[in-house]
């Protein structure tokens, strides 16, 4: 299914905002061209199951945008139960290409960082 990266969407009452990293195993992005440097902001809203529904991009280079939005896709987080199991949550995500195969993440959550190499 493919994820729009340039719409914007309304703010909706049955969504929260969160500062949390993905669960599990975390797909690094790696961009088509690792000449390129440079950083990404996207906005991400997860579905109550954990999986990403959508992806806005708030910043950076086009093909980093897409390398970083394709690996995004592709995470988790953890699902809402209960009375919450209608509720979206919304949270974003740095990524800093920084050398030939080298990337690092930073979540919202208190500032946590991840670096892949």
């Amino acid at each position: 299914m493919p994820v729009l990266l340039t719409r914007t969407w309304a703010s909706s009452a049955s969504r929260v905002e969160v500062a949390e990293a993905p669960m599990g195993h975390v797909v690094y992005p790696v961009a088509t061209d690792d000449s390129i440097r440079g950083k990404v902001r996207l906005q991400i809203i997860i579905a109550s199951n954990g999986v990403v529904k959508r992806i806005r991009a708030l910043s950076g280079k086009r093909l980093l945008v897409e390398a970083a939005a394709q690996a995004v896709r592709r995470w988790r987080y953890s699902s809402f139960s209960g009375s919450e199991r209608l509720t979206e949550r919304e949270t974003s995500v740095t990524v800093n290409f920084i050398g030939t195969d080298a990337v690092s993440l930073e979540f919202p959550s208190s500032n946590t960082q991840v670096l892949a190499n």
